[in-house]
C-alpha cells in the first residue's frame, strides 16, 4: 500500500520532541528525511551495525517518525524500505526539554565543530606554523590564534569575529548586505572545479 507522507507535521508529543531535538538520538532519522531507505543503507550513511539500525528503526517507527512504504526482492529476501512520516517536522521550543541556549547548542553545535575541523585541516595546509597571541584588542584582551607565515594571506579562508557598535539602521543595512553577498555566491552557477566550502557570517546584537 503506497504512503503518503505528511508534507510538514508539528509535533505536539513530548516524546517526540526530545528525539528529534537531541542529536544523539535524531541523526538517526536523517537518512531518512524526506528520502527512502533500507535499513542497511541507514547503517552505511551513518556508521552503524545494522543490528544497532534495526534498533533505531524500531525506536523511531514506535515514536511514528517512521513508517515502512514498501518492500523489494532483494537477491533472494525480500528488504523493507523506510521513509519519514513527514518531509519536514516542527517542534515549538516551549515542548523541548532543553533550555534556549541549550536548544540552539545543540543544533549547531554539529557544524560548528565541522567548520572548526575545516579550518583546523586548512590552517595546517597552508600555513607552516601557528601561534596563540594575547593582546589588547578593540579595548579588550583577548586571544588570537595566528599564522606565522606571511604567505597564509593567501589562502582562502576568513574567520573573524569584531564587535561592531551599531545604530538599530546600520545593523540592518549591514544584514541586507550580508545577506545579499552570501545569496549572490548561491545563485552563482555550478563550476566543474569549483570545492566545497563552508562559509560563516554572524551579525546580532552583543549580550551583557
Amino acid at each position: 500500500m503506497a504512503v503518503t507522507p505528511i508534507t510538514t507535521q508539528l509535533i505536539t508529543d513530548h516524546a517526540v520532541a526530545a528525539f528529534i531535538s537531541d542529536r544523539g538520538r535524531g541523526r538517526h532519522l536523517d537518512p531518512f528525511l524526506a528520502a527512502e531507505a533500507t535499513v542497511a543503507e541507514a547503517a552505511q550513511a551513518l556508521g552503524l551495525s545494522p543490528q544497532r539500525m534495526h534498533y533505531w528503526v524500531g525506536q523511531m517507527e514506535d515514536l511514528g517518525l517512521l513508517v515502512r512504504v514498501r518492500t523489494e526482492l532483494r537477491g533472494r529476501s525480500r528488504t523493507a524500505v523506510y521513509r519519514s512520516s513527514a518531509d519536514s517536522y516542527s517542534l515549538p521550543l516551549d515542548l523541548l526539554p532543553t533550555s534556549d541556549v541549550e536548544t540552539l547548542e545543540l543544533h549547531f553545535q554539529p557544524v560548528w565543530r565541522q567548520f572548526l575541523r575545516s579550518i583546523a585541516a586548512a590552517g595546517r595546509k597552508y600555513a607552516e606554523g601557528w601561534v596563540v597571541s594575547y593582546r589588547r584588542t578593540g579595548g579588550l584582551p583577548a586571544f588570537h590564534i595566528e599564522p606565522t607565515t606571511a604567505r597564509f594571506a593567501d589562502a582562502p579562508i576568513a574567520n573573524v569575529w569584531v564587535r561592531l557598535e551599531l545604530a538599530h539602521g546600520a545593523a540592518m543595512e549591514l544584514k541586507r548586505e550580508l545577506e545579499s553577498l552570501v545569496g549572490r555566491y548561491l545563485a552563482q552557477p555550478p563550476d566543474s572545479s569549483a570545492k566545497p566550502f563552508l562559509a560563516h557570517v554572524g551579525l546580532v546584537e552583543a549580550a551583557e
